[in-house]
């Protein structure tokens, strides 16, 4: 069977795992240890469906060990759909959250943080809507930082809102964008950029556990 862990940060950590032992309702994996350490950072597993699953799984962490490339998970429980495990493209988390400008035939409507990034969609949360709605045709402004590479870059770019989750003090926009060449070339290079940066940090965390 197939672990799914693609929402470390945006980036796909997906590999094999072999069923080691069963007690009660807690079941032991051995996996690889990029996906061990993936899911002990977020504190859960996601299963994908498979020959043995005709469904997604979600579990709990309940200890990792790193000497031996297990795992032991609890608490599993069925999910109707994974919307991250059919995404084109990888959608990164910046590693600072760049201010995004929305506006309407020119005009600005509001303002938030960019949350995650693809070279076809982007998520922005804020704590206004000012009558944004789905199916909006909007222009959006920010800034593309790499801190590591030092390197900016302004976007621009045409975009429409596919919809908006609202939570108890804030709204996050899930938004299609329709880069021209120039801009996409841009994104592209950010996202391959910060997945390298993001699986960097993660081989540190693992030298943590394993050193």
């Amino acid at each position: 069977m197939k672990f799914s862990f693609l929402t470390y940060k945006g980036v796909p950590i997906q590999h094999k795992a072999i069923i080691v032992d069963i007690d009660g309702g807690e079941v032991a994996f051995r996996t690889m240890q990029t996906q061990e350490i993936a899911m002990k950072l977020e504190g859960v597993a996601y299963i994908l469906k498979d020959g043995n699953f005709n469904k997604y799984l979600k579990a709990d962490i309940v200890y990792n060990n790193f000497s031996n490339n297990t795992v032991v998970l609890n608490n599993f429980t069925y999910l109707l759909n994974m919307p991250a495990s059919q995404r084109e493209f990888i959608r990164v988390h910046p590693e600072i959250m760049a201010e995004v400008s929305l506006s309407s035939d020119k005009e600005l409507i509001t303002k938030g943080k960019l949350f995650d990034l693809s070279v076809d969609g982007l998520g922005v949360v804020s704590e206004e809507n000012n009558g944004i709605y789905a199916g909006a045709r909007i222009s959006l402004d920010f800034t593309l930082e790499i801190l590591s590479l030092n390197e900016k870059n302004h976007i621009s770019v045409e975009a429409e809102v596919l919809n908006i989750i609202e939570y108890s003090n804030s709204y996050r926009y899930c938004i299609k964008i329709f880069p021209k060449a120039d801009t996409e070339d841009k994104i592209i290079k950010y996202v391959k950029d910060r997945e390298v940066e993001i699986l960097d940090s993660l081989n540190k965390n693992l030298e943590d556990y394993i050193y």
